[in-house]
């Protein structure tokens, strides 16, 4: 929220500051646009879809060149039979 200046920050279990935080955003219909828009920019630039697609492929591509072919999800079977070892204190 800092970062994008798109709030204002209040110290938590401080009910004064929040008080006067929403009391000033009450009355300044600038300050909530500017914020408003600086939050939207932010998640756009930051969190988009494009950018999180990126950010998965980047990372599967980095698993690639590290020579893992293939990541194994354990089956339901395989999955029933850990918690049945972890349970019975074999694991």
């Amino acid at each position: 929220m800092e970062q994008a200046q798109a709030g204002i920050f209040v110290e938590p279990e401080d009910p004064a500051a929040l008080t006067q935080a929403i009391a000033r955003l009450y009355g300044d219909s600038d300050l909530r646009r500017t914020l408003g828009k600086n939050g939207r920019g932010y998640i756009v630039k930051h969190l988009s879809r494009h950018k999180t697609a990126q950010i998965y492929i980047d990372v599967l591509q980095n698993l690639i060149r590290c020579g893992i072919k293939r990541l194994k999800t354990p089956s339901k079977l395989e999955m029933r039979d850990n918690e049945s070892a972890s349970k019975s204190g074999l694991r």
